[in-house]
């Protein structure tokens, strides 16, 4: 049992976002897992860094993000930064949380308080507890995070405004290692028709192959369109090779086709 004067985020979205109970979670994450089965190429011997993959409702986005998660079966990491937008409030910079443990369906999630204090030394980087109350982009990767690499302790940053992104790609390169790994959280294009949506989703998973940061921030859409940028930048200066997984929008899960959602995973390997 965790420490009683232990700080808690609670899981807000618990039983609306995906099932609260332990086994239809677990099952839930079993069936997106098989749906999402590849024929692509063995990356076993491949370093998996980074992931992205969506922040919705599992029902529109389990089996998309299950392409990326799939890819840690069988490898360890002792942290996994996870990176999302704000989707409630404006504040400057990036996001720290101060609790000890981030809640799940299917176990406690602690945070990694050493990795916040090294952040926290810069200025992009400020606790901000309201950044975390409601934010749906951070929680709806712990259920997979518990599943698939259980060991891992959080950093979790929540994206506000006017940021930095150099200077923090810089920054959170300085703290990655062989046993972390980066993940971002984002939904693609917002309520454009079915085919407008396809096209502009093409574009910018296409400027994130390609590492164009700037084509990324003037031309791509996405929820945390700074935190792609952040990604690449750091992919650049890691010789980081981003791979294309999956795409979906919501559409496919009976939505009108003429306002949808958007849905990609991709991983960042390193050979």
């Amino acid at each position: 049992m965790e420490d009683k004067d232990k700080k808690i985020e609670k899981a807000d979205y618990s039983g609306l976002f995906y099932p609260s109970d332990k086994v239809d979670l677990n099952d839930a994450l079993e069936l997106a897992l098989g749906k999402s089965a590849s024929l692509g190429p063995d990356l076993t011997e491949l370093k998996i860094k980074a992931l992205v993959v969506p922040s919705t409702g599992y029902s529109y986005s389990a089996v998309v993000a299950s392409a990326a998660y799939r890819e840690l079966i069988g490898r360890k990491y002792e942290k996994v930064i996870v990176i999302g937008p704000s989707h409630f409030i404006v504040f400057p910079g990036m996001a720290l949380s101060e609790s000890d443990y981030f809640e799940s369906p299917l176990g406690l999630v602690p945070v990694d308080q050493d990795m916040n204090d090294k952040l926290a030394m810069d200025l992009n980087f400020t606790v901000n507890e309201m950044a975390f109350m409601k934010e749906y982009s951070i929680e709806l990767q712990l259920p997979f995070l518990r599943k698939y690499i259980p060991e891992a302790k959080l950093i979790p940053l929540v994206l506000g405004n006017k940021v930095n992104y150099k200077d923090i790609a810089l920054k959170i390169g300085e703290i990655l290692d062989e046993n972390t790994l980066l993940i971002v959280s984002t939904n693609l294009s917002h309520f454009l028709n079915n085919e407008k949506a396809r096209k502009v989703d093409q574009e910018t998973i296409n400027a994130l192959l390609a590492k164009d940061t700037k084509l990324i921030l003037e031309e791509g859409q996405a929820s945390a369109l700074s935190g792609l940028a952040i990604l690449t930048e750091i992919a650049k200066n890691q010789e980081w090779q981003p791979m294309f997984l999956a795409y979906a929008n919501s559409s496919e899960a009976g939505d009108d086709e003429s306002s949808v959602v958007g849905y990609g995973s991709m991983i960042y390997i390193n050979e």
